[in-house]
């Protein structure tokens, strides 16, 4: 997506074998493993979080959001250099979770994402509801 944009996902289910596999949405500056980003999750065990990395090879920053697990609503929206967190249980009244600067070229990557959290172990999510969304500017 090029600019202001939103993706939102329901995460239906999710199965691992560590507490930490998460799945939810994703937006980052390239598919290198370094790659700065932002991601709203939720965990098997630790409730959802907006998680990012603000600069490409940089570490990463974590900020919990409520303890609910799937399913959830996640959903990350970028205004300008910034990136927002949200869930949701209903899919209707979202939770802000926290925001961000983030360095993302003009153009960057968005969609769904899940991590096992568990190096050699697999992590499976079920997705509905996924929606991309350009935001455009109102009058005034």
């Amino acid at each position: 997506m090029t600019g202001d944009c939103r993706i939102t996902a329901r995460v239906r289910s999710l199965a691992g074998t560590h507490g930490w596999a998460k799945a939810g949405v994703m937006q980052r500056g390239g598919l290198d493993a370094v790659a700065a980003h932002g991601f709203t999750c939720a965990s098997l065990a630790q409730g959802v979080a907006f998680q990012r990395r603000t600069q490409t090879g940089g570490g990463s920053a974590h900020t919990a959001g409520p303890a609910w697990n799937a399913p959830v609503h996640v959903r990350l929206e970028r205004r300008g250099g910034a990136l927002t967190g949200w869930a949701s249980r209903d899919g209707s009244v979202w939770t802000r979770i926290g925001t961000a600067a983030v360095t993302l070229p003009a153009t960057a990557q968005a969609g769904i994402a899940v991590s096992s959290h568990a190096d050699g172990q697999l992590a499976e999510a079920a997705f509905s509801d996924v929606v991309l969304e350009a935001l455009v500017a109102g009058p005034g």
